[in-house]
């Protein structure tokens, strides 16, 4: 490849508030090209969080296939999360650019029910078994991956970037995955600036944040049940903006038996400034998921100076204990500190962690840098 030559990447990804940061971020390399696509639901016209405009949005392979032809060079096509119409959407852009590299940056949804991994804490599971016995769990579990185009992308995959690099060893337990390591990251330079310029400002109250999302690996009835009974520093703030409708509706009920006016559901999608702004009212942070999951909350509330519990099965904790931050287990210690505010010279040790290995504008530089490679070879 020539250096003038341009790299030019087909991007694959729903609809998800990491897309602006990802478009910001390779836009901002003049060696390459990109054509981005976003998956809205069915009947959706505008999408729920994507702000940039230069995201052509789709509902299904074909409004991506009428936008591409198979004359114009692809070096690349990067999946943001592989669920099945991105599977669908990429079985058939191989079809059409066979020489093009294919980097699939796994979330953590999109494989973590397809391996041998325990996702649900007790409560949970037993409300998963009542919801229409252990048929119904099963094909919960393994919806997304029943799917004959998913196990079919598998194989053309080449390249593969977890969340956390110890996920890796995970991802080779899926029946035909051969893809090498490499490294990407959804730190956006916008959070970053956003942090710096706001966090001497901020004073965290004495809310508790539970969770991110409506979707059972939060395990949300196992931290109620440990929770109950403790006298609360202020209110439950529990985001349930997306996921399952019938598990929100059980969240939310539980919640209210056993929390009263002290639970707070949030079932808006906020601007993201706007939900900093909710979040950051609360000084301790709760989540109980098994796998790694919101990571983007983890990292923001650790940065603003909150006592973050994780569950210790969770391949997030050892990863943040790895760098020396200051991250709590919830199985072990949240009855020693419960919500006790972290210590000044904890809050600030944390930063400066994250300063050197997250929120790294030169680290992101060289991330991106690190794709471009693979794909131009």
């Amino acid at each position: 490849m020539n250096k003038e030559d341009k790299i030019k990447i087909i991007h694959l990804m729903p609809d998800s508030s990491c897309y602006d940061g990802t478009i910001a971020l390779f836009d901002s390399d003049k060696q390459c090209e990109n054509i981005y696509f976003a998956y809205l639901r069915r009947k959706e016209t505008i999408p729920s969080f994507i702000k940039s405009t230069k995201v052509i949005l789709v509902h299904n392979k074909k409004d991506i296939l009428k936008r591409l032809s198979s004359i114009e060079p692809i070096n690349g096509i990067i999946v943001h999360y592989l669920d099945n119409p991105n599977a669908e959407a990429l079985f058939a852009l191989k079809k059409l650019y066979p020489e093009a590299k294919v980097i699939w940056c796994a979330w953590g949804g999109d494989f973590y029910p397809a391996i041998n991994y325990p996702l649900y804490d007790q409560e949970t599971q037993q409300m998963l078994l009542k919801k229409r016995g252990r048929r119904f769990t099963i094909d919960f579990l393994l919806k997304p991956y029943k799917n004959r185009f998913w196990n079919w992308a598998i194989p053309l995959v080449d390249y593969c970037s977890p969340v956390l690099p110890d996920e890796y060893p995970y991802l080779l337990q899926i029946k035909g995955f051969r893809a090498k390591q490499i490294l990407y990251s959804y730190s956006s330079a916008e959070t970053m600036d956003f942090l710096t310029q706001k966090v001497q400002n901020i004073q965290l109250g004495g809310n508790v944040l539970i969770g991110n999302s409506a979707t059972p690996t939060n395990n949300h009835l196992d931290i109620f049940k440990r929770i109950a009974g403790e006298q609360l520093p202020g209110k439950l703030i529990v985001p349930l903006s997306y996921g399952e409708p019938w598990y929100k509706h059980a969240v939310v009920e539980k919640g209210k038996l056993l929390f009263g006016a002290c639970f707070c559901p949030v079932f808006d999608i906020m601007p993201k400034e706007d939900y900093y702004h909710l979040i950051s009212s609360c000084g301790t942070v709760i989540f109980n998921h098994y796998r790694q999951q919101a990571m983007g909350n983890s990292n923001v509330m650790l940065y603003l100076g909150a006592r973050v519990y994780l569950s210790e099965k969770s391949s997030a904790y050892p990863y943040y204990k790895a760098m020396g931050i200051h991250v709590y287990s919830f199985e072990k210690d949240f009855a020693k500190y419960k919500f006790s505010k972290l210590e000044a010279e904890k809050v600030l040790e944390n930063r400066e962690k994250m300063n050197k290995n997250i929120y790294n504008k030169e680290k992101l530089v060289h991330i991106l840098n690190g794709v471009l490679q693979v794909l131009a070879k």
